[in-house]
């Protein structure tokens, strides 16, 4: 539920909706060449953002990473950098 304040300054009621799925500040534009789009949607499924599609691979990504620590460690014991 959203909420009504009265604006003092300007003389006039506000209202602030609670319920909009997103809000302006949390988009940034990013700059990405059309073939870098064409792939981003290569790797999406139908109705899947750009946004989803990118976190799905930096979690892939991740995932891959540690995987790759696991590996090293098994085998020379390596141990990963925390900062």
């Amino acid at each position: 539920m959203g909420l009504l304040r009265k604006d003092y300054i300007l003389d006039r009621w506000v209202y602030y909706a609670s319920s909009r799925s997103k809000r302006p500040r949390e988009f940034k534009n990013i700059a990405v060449k059309e073939e870098t789009k064409d792939m981003l949607k290569s790797l999406g499924s139908k109705g899947e953002t750009y946004d989803e599609i990118i976190r799905s691979l930096a979690i892939a990504y991740d995932e891959f990473l540690e995987r790759q620590y696991k590996k090293l460690g098994e085998r020379h014991n390596f141990r990963k950098m925390v900062f």
